[in-house]
């Protein structure tokens, strides 16, 4: 029901906006280990606040887009994931990963994290992955 609802709203209002909250409903968005999608946004500067109908509709249209395209990818790549993500699921990462035509690829999941890895518990650990992985890959001096 709640489907029919957005895709009759995009068709009338394409620039209503909602939040994620708006999206979910009642429940709290668990996005670090310790804050939810609400309590994070009061701290993150850069946070999204809300999204237009229209902004979400592209956003769904990219994520199909990815994992049918992911196949023609010849560039490095490396998926950070975590079980524990509200949005996107481990089954996920692992199949951009297993599709992706890259010969030079890597995955890691952040078991303790939440959907903001870079704001959670493990951030550190994904820096200094992130960090060597592109060190690896860079020209040299």
């Amino acid at each position: 029901m709640k489907y029919l609802a957005v895709r009759i709203a995009l068709a009338f209002l394409p620039g209503m906006r909602l939040t994620l909250e708006d999206l979910a409903g009642p429940e709290a968005i668990q996005v670090t280990s310790e804050t939810t999608h609400a309590q994070q946004m009061a701290v993150t500067k850069h946070a999204v606040k809300s999204f237009t109908l229209r902004q979400l509709r592209a956003i769904d249209r990219m994520q199909r887009q990815a994992h049918r395209q992911i196949a023609a990818l010849r560039l490095p790549l490396l998926i950070l994931y975590t079980p524990n993500d509200p949005v996107s699921t481990p089954e996920g990462a692992r199949s951009l990963y297993a599709t992706a035509g890259s010969k030079d690829k890597a995955i890691h999941e952040f078991a303790e994290s939440y959907h903001l890895i870079l704001h959670d518990t493990e951030r550190d650990t994904a820096v200094k992955l992130i960090v060597e992985w592109l060190r690896k890959r860079a020209a040299p001096e």
